[in-house]
């Protein structure tokens, strides 16, 4: 997966505690995801994902609270609480630490489970669909 969403998200987070007590925390509230590489303005406060920051600022310069000149900043208080995060990879079901996203992704990922599984389904599917065809073919 080239995308980093696809595996950092509300769908794949492990809902544990620590989850459960900062999800508020650490949701974009452009995008009401998960935050990636979070960026806070220093005008409101807000924390956005930057990806979902750069999006807003081609089309206004406010940020989305409506700050004028909105001065945007790396938001490492949020980042550490992201990295106690815990999440499922959607291709092979191995828990993956936030900070380790990018390099299971790009490195790691076995890319088995739950997309061989998938596969694996549809293959014998068609399999069976094909087989009842051909029988309905000899007995036609």
């Amino acid at each position: 997966m080239d995308n980093i969403r696809d595996f950092i998200s509300e769908e794949n987070v492990i809902k544990d505690e620590i989850y459960k007590a900062f999800c508020n925390s650490v949701t974009c509230p452009i995008c009401s995801d998960i935050l990636i590489e979070p960026m806070m303005c220093m005008n409101c406060q807000t924390v956005d994902c930057r990806k979902c920051k750069e999006d807003w600022l081609l089309k206004s310069n406010t940020c989305p609270n409506r700050c004028p000149n909105p001065n945007y900043q790396k938001c490492l208080d949020i980042s550490e609480l992201l990295s106690q995060l815990k999440f499922i990879c959607p291709n092979c079901d191995d828990i993956i630490n936030y900070d380790d996203i990018q390099k299971h992704s790009l490195i790691n990922c076995t890319r088995k489970g739950k997309m061989e599984k998938l596969k694996q389904n549809f293959l014998t599917s068609e399999n069976s669909i094909n087989s009842k065809k051909i029988i309905f073919y000899i007995h036609s």
